[in-house]
């Protein structure tokens, strides 16, 4: 996997989880998960937090936009953000190699 790849992912991953740590509230547990495939990879940052509605989030929060969705694209990735009010969120990055 090429450096800029590993750094984007690493650090969209990383936002993930402060996201997950600051909005999913003071009980909800927040998991990882990591499965490898024969050309790249899948992560999934889950909670069973809050939730929210993607489409409600402000223009200028960069949190998702920017940080998360913004880096993997600019290294030929995919983010599929799932929230559901009430039964949590789940931030899905992959990544595959051409």
């Amino acid at each position: 996997m090429p450096g800029e790849v590993a750094d984007a992912v690493a650090e969209s991953t990383l936002q993930a989880l402060a996201n997950a740590l600051n909005h999913a509230g003071a009980n909800a547990t927040v998991q990882v998960f990591l499965k490898g495939t024969a050309k790249g990879f899948k992560i999934v940052v889950k909670d069973n937090g809050r939730g929210f509605r993607p489409s409600r989030v402000p223009k200028n929060r960069v949190g998702l936009k920017l940080s998360i969705i913004g880096r993997v694209q600019a290294v030929g990735g995919k983010v599929f953000i799932d929230s559901k009010i009430g039964i949590g969120t789940n931030v899905i990055i992959e990544w595959s190699a051409a």
